[in-house]
């Protein structure tokens, strides 16, 4: 495939270029509310990071996923890109204090069915309120790293209200020194995803992801 010949590649090899999809690359630029620090609360491989670290390198970066193994993964990517990343184990996570979080939160994945098509008969009720219940789990516990008037960057490439919307409003309903952030305030594109002044829903349109994203900023 491309993408293998492409990691293959002295540049890739070397740190030149990552590999991230369009709409990725879209949702990092949320990291722009950040005025000093960010937590990437759900770094997993360390993608997100590594894409707000490039964009806004006068930023603090830190790392952390309850999948802890995965830090080696993201020290290595950047090192291998020239950027500071800091994990921290979640043991530690209490302790730190950021102006920013952002959260990709876990969920169905439905909005990247044209890379992983056989999820179309994996997906049912029961695992849409599982990651459901998981994203509250995350926002109820990032929440606490926040400064006063920070924000959260919420994210998931999930097409299904109730991984979305629905998560959000609850999260508000039950933490009412939150509130939205007209996302057109953010990101300055002429973007047409771009469909309430309150969420940013990226369609699956010119082989890319679907993303859906909102901004929360504490009172």
């Amino acid at each position: 495939s491309n993408e293998k010949k492409l990691t293959q590649t002295d540049l890739f090899k070397q740190g030149f270029f990552e590999m991230q999809d369009e709409s990725s690359q879209i949702v990092s630029m949320l990291g722009e509310i950040a005025t000093n620090s960010i937590l990437d609360a759900c770094a997993g491989g360390g993608g997100k990071s590594i894409a707000l670290a490039s964009l806004f390198p006068n930023l603090k970066i830190f790392a952390t996923d309850i999948r802890e193994h995965l830090f080696k993964e993201i020290n290595k990517r950047a090192k291998k890109n020239n950027v500071k990343i800091k994990t921290i184990p979640q043991k530690a996570i209490k302790k730190l204090q950021v102006d920013t979080l952002f959260i990709d939160a876990p969920c169905t994945g439905s909005g990247v069915l044209r890379r992983n098509p056989e999820d179309r008969w994996r997906i049912d009720k029961n695992i849409i309120q599982e990651k459901q219940l998981q994203q509250q789990k995350c926002l109820e516990t990032y929440k606490h790293n926040l400064k006063e008037k920070g924000h959260i960057i919420y994210v998931t490439c999930s097409y299904f209200k109730d991984e979305n919307e629905t998560t959000i409003y609850k999260f508000l309903e039950n933490n009412k020194n939150f509130e939205i952030l007209p996302i057109k305030n953010v990101l300055k594109i002429n973007s047409t995803e771009i469909k309430t002044n309150e969420f940013l829903k990226i369609l699956p349109e010119f082989e890319r992801d679907l993303f859906f994203a909102t901004i929360l900023r504490k009172k």
